[in-house]
């Protein structure tokens, strides 16, 4: 089979390296680093716009949320926060497109696995490309979010 993979960031070249290793021909293909720039200039533009005129701290990471959703294109975005004792994640905030439920409400970091919240309590990015078979995860992690893929950036 014939894959092509657009972005050659850390999710595109693992993807891309896991497809090839199943035999797959795969060609990873980018934007210049110019392109890059540009799109990412104008999403911080758009986001200082939209967020500038907002006071109340739910709405400014309700709108924060939507539009890196929408430019992710990815179906949910969550702010979720860890109590102290990495026992519970709250999701306090989200955004999802149409078919999609929002993650609010109050997980067990049981559910989701000790692993994951541990990357995140020392400041670490996780980026899982396949939630039912990442070691870090517990298996009801994907019925839990109902996602297939999910990446958790901690705020500090």
């Amino acid at each position: 089979m014939h894959i092509a993979i657009i972005g050659t960031g850390y999710v595109g070249l693992v993807a891309g390296t896991c497809f090839a290793d199943s035999g797959n021909d795969v060609t990873c293909v980018d934007i210049d680093a110019r392109k890059k720039a540009e799109l990412r200039q104008a999403f911080l533009l758009e986001l200082s716009d939209q967020l500038r005129p907002l006071t109340e701290p739910r709405a400014l990471l309700a709108r924060a949320a939507e539009l890196l959703g929408r430019a992710l294109d990815v179906d949910r975005v969550g702010y979720a926060e860890l109590d102290r004792y990495l026992s519970h994640a709250e999701f306090t905030v989200g955004w999802a497109r149409e078919a999609a439920h929002s993650l609010e409400g109050t997980l067990t970091l049981d559910a989701l696995g000790r692993a994951l919240a541990a990357e995140l309590a020392r400041g670490r990015t996780v980026s899982v490309m396949d939630v039912a078979r990442d070691p870090r995860l517990t298996p009801a992690v994907s019925s839990v979010l109902d996602a297939r893929a999910l990446v958790a950036v901690p705020d500090r």
